[in-house]
């Protein structure tokens, strides 16, 4: 997105205004977040507090025409509130990586605009080596071993 020159909103709970502001991004509240973006990425994990995170109160705050990105958790999203919102315009389009239920085969397939791809990002050899080393150092750390 910097690439871009986007300006960046973030919303997250847990993370310090310093570390946002250090990283060249504007932590706001997530009415703000979702009344102004033209574009939101979601990146977090499905806990009991974050299920719905975006259902229809949120849908009816997005700015119109808003773009989705969901490659998190299924779950994050009302994927039927979404559908609503797809219809009347509010949401011009959306790409999901994950589904409450996998493999996925529900109305968002009738959509040209949504772009729905099968939850694989991470089958690639290079990705599995970096996730297989990565557990083995949280392992050794965890360990005092590191």
């Amino acid at each position: 997105a910097k690439a871009f020159q986007m300006t960046i909103l973030t919303y997250d709970p847990y993370v310090p205004q310093e570390f946002a502001r250090s990283l060249g991004v504007e932590m706001v509240d997530m009415d703000r977040l979702l009344a102004s973006s033209d574009f939101i990425s979601i990146h977090t994990p499905l806990t009991a507090g974050t299920k719905g995170l975006i259902s229809a109160k949120q849908f009816k705050l997005l700015k119109p025409g808003v773009r989705i990105v969901n490659a998190a958790r299924g779950g994050l999203i009302d994927e039927g509130a979404l559908a609503a919102a797809l219809d009347t315009g509010k949401v011009a389009g959306a790409w999901l990586d994950t589904f409450v239920e996998e493999p996925y085969s529900g109305p968002l397939r009738a959509y040209v605009s949504v772009l729905l791809t099968p939850h694989a990002g991470s089958n690639t050899r290079e990705c599995r080596a970096r996730m297989e080393a990565e557990a083995v150092d949280n392992l050794l750390d965890a360990l005092g071993k590191s």
